[in-house]
């Protein structure tokens, strides 16, 4: 009795232990207004430390996001397509549900997004 119990109490914690966090993207609406690169994209990078690694130095990626490169970079590596936004590799890449370590936030992922999808403009 004393086994049946305790297999059945072993049971219950190892069922009981099991902790799923399903990660979803917050829908936000659309955004309205013009999205300038230079002052509504470029500070993500740099809020998301994304420029940490992506700073032209780094040999294993030759995506550049500081300022004073990141436009030519995404641009001429061709990780915005303005004819698929939501398959631009700068979009979807570090999306919140994304596989980068580092991700945007639900609302500068809309940001790159709307960016995107209005052109890709060096604004």
């Amino acid at each position: 009795m004393k086994i049946r119990i305790s297999i059945v109490i072993l049971g219950f914690i190892m069922m009981s232990s099991c902790d799923y966090h399903v990660i979803q993207q917050e829908v936000l609406p659309p955004i309205e207004q013009d999205v300038s690169f230079s002052t509504d994209v470029v500070p993500i990078f740099s809020a998301q430390e994304c420029t940490n690694c992506h700073d032209g130095t780094n040999p294993a990626t030759s995506l550049n996001l500081l300022p004073e490169a990141a436009y030519n970079s995404i641009i001429g590596s061709g990780y915005a397509d303005t004819t698929d936004a939501a398959g631009s590799v700068i979009y979807y890449y570090p999306l919140p549900t994304g596989t980068h370590f580092k991700r945007y936030t639900s609302q500068q992922a809309q940001f790159v997004f709307t960016w995107i999808e209005q052109g890709a403009l060096d604004n």
